[in-house]
């Protein structure tokens, strides 16, 4: 059990619309959390930082180096400085007011409550619905007061109690960006820890840039061919690891052949999308830090964050 409630919520930023991340700021404001601002070097700083005012701060980048190392800055920050929790979100998501409190509520009732608190618990999140596909991305439709278990969360909006990460360790900052929350997940799992999604708190999330409808049947993902890239290379990395269940893997495997089939058919941008997967299939197998990898991450692209 907790002995006190003091989290920090940090927001990881990349030439963000802000107007929407500050609706988010001042929601979590209103719950009394504090909001950190990790910026990777955005182009559009000076209006970040004009934003910016107590209780909140901002950390900047000099350059970007990845949503995993932004994100394990603020959590040191966090540890640093002295709360009990870190929340993590993403700049493009939003949670109401009225959800933030629902969802604060909870945790510190889960937690105080010795017989739910004698769980492992690495974090909980809310029910996030996804703006661009039009879907609750857990598949859920549950809307009661329960706690639902989870083998995974993704990172934005998940709440951690941040002695967690002395045992799990970091989040893997070679991820640069995509499955960094589910290799987390399932790294917290392997150690006894579980996952809980709290569903009566509602949170809006933008997956990708859009979707398009395939044959009325599902719905994919439109990235840039940047974040092709590391789904890609990422998605063979997961798969190369002990901690992550076969299941998972096998999933991985059929939705990244569903992928290459139908992106000539529904994606953009076609040619420089399967030059970008070609290159993260090549470097998921070899490892290291190829010269296209460190030629991406080099550039200023808007894109990184879609």
């Amino acid at each position: 059990m907790q002995e006190r409630f003091s989290p920090l919520a940090v927001i990881v930023t990349y030439n963000p619309e802000f107007s929407k991340t500050f609706r988010n700021i001042l929601n979590l404001n209103e719950n009394k959390v504090p909001v950190l601002v990790v910026d990777n070097h955005s182009k559009n700083t000076e209006a970040i930082r004009s934003q910016i005012k107590k209780p909140n701060l901002l950390l900047e980048n000099s350059k970007n180096l990845g949503l995993g190392f932004a994100l394990n800055r603020g959590i040191a920050f966090a540890k640093k400085d002295g709360y009990s929790h870190v929340w993590l979100f993403d700049q493009d998501s939003l949670l109401e007011s009225m959800a933030a409190r629902v969802f604060l509520e909870k945790v510190k009732t889960f937690e105080q409550d010795a017989s739910l608190g004698q769980r492992k618990v690495a974090s909980f999140g809310p029910n996030i619905f996804d703006s661009v596909k039009n879907q609750n991305i857990y598949g859920l439709n549950e809307t009661s007061d329960t706690f639902l278990d989870a083998s995974f969360l993704i990172t934005s909006g998940s709440f951690y109690p941040l002695h967690v990460f002395d045992e799990v360790g970091p989040i893997q900052e070679d991820f640069f960006i995509d499955y960094l929350d589910y290799e987390w997940c399932f790294r917290a799992n392997h150690k006894g820890y579980v996952h809980m999604i709290i569903a009566a708190s509602k949170m809006n999330h933008s997956i990708g840039n859009r979707s398009k409808n395939i044959f009325g049947i599902f719905k994919i993902a439109i990235h840039s061919p940047f974040r092709w890239y590391f789904l890609f290379r990422n998605g063979i990395w997961m798969c190369k690891l002990p901690h992550v269940p076969f299941r998972f893997k096998l999933e991985l495997f059929i939705k990244s052949s569903l992928r290459l089939v139908l992106l000539p058919l529904f994606g953009d941008s076609i040619v420089q999308t399967f030059r970008h997967i070609l290159h993260g299939i090549r470097d998921g197998f070899a490892g290291g830090q190829s010269s296209f990898y460190k030629n991406l991450i080099g550039a200023d692209s808007d894109s990184i964050s879609h």
